[in-house]
């Protein structure tokens, strides 16, 4: 990441590392989100050298990575009046199972998993949620069972075919919200965000 990068937003599998490059005016940053660790720091605010700092995603969650430019000038009695530019990234950290099924359940309501192109998604949810309905193409249904009205659990797999990023979203729902006078049954959302981060992958040619 470099100057330019400013206010983007990045998406990590534990285990990558993040590499930021700035200006020698800007300073070091300080992080103390469980989900990213410092690796090595050098320059910045004030040697007089370029800021170049690596970070490796190590858990589960999302932070932002900010600073900002400094100078002398600005500690003097009366400081300066040069204007000061704030440095900012968001970075969402997700596991991932390269290869292999992901498999979620009612627990994982709300948090964010990370798929590489190719790999399934099995969720499973119980009786009275509704089944889920698709409109991003980079993950398709490829399977469905139960769920609202039918009385059973709602099975659902899904396979990730291109990179993109979508809310997985439904909702529990009961009978009697659909009466005449409907009961005060609220309807519970459940929502997972899919990130899939990597292209399908390259046919070799034949030999």
């Amino acid at each position: 990441m470099t100057e330019a990068d400013t206010q983007t937003t990045v998406d990590l599998v534990v285990g990558q590392t993040l590499g930021v490059s700035l200006p020698a005016n800007y300073r070091p940053f300080t992080s103390t989100n469980a989900a990213m660790t410092l690796l090595s720091t050098s320059g910045g605010y004030p040697t007089g050298q370029p800021l170049k700092e690596l970070f490796k995603a190590v858990g589960n969650g999302s932070l932002v990575l900010s600073t900002q430019t400094d100078d002398p000038c600005q500690h003097a009695t009366p400081p300066c009046g040069m204007p000061v530019h704030q440095w900012t990234i968001h970075v969402n950290v997700a596991y991932a199972s390269p290869g292999g099924d992901i498999n979620l359940t009612e627990a994982d309501n709300q948090t964010t998993v990370t798929m590489a192109a190719g790999q399934t998604l099995h969720v499973s949810l119980p009786v009275n949620y509704r089944p889920f309905t698709l409109t991003n193409p980079a993950l398709i249904l490829k399977s469905s069972t139960g769920g609202y009205p039918t009385a059973q659990p709602l099975s659902a797999l899904f396979q990730a075919v291109g990179a993109g990023s979508l809310d997985l979203s439904t909702l529990y729902d009961t009978p009697c919200n659909h009466d005449p006078t409907p009961c005060p049954g609220p309807y519970r959302p459940w929502t997972v965000h899919v990130s899939i981060l990597y292209p399908p992958p390259t046919q070799s040619p034949s030999p």
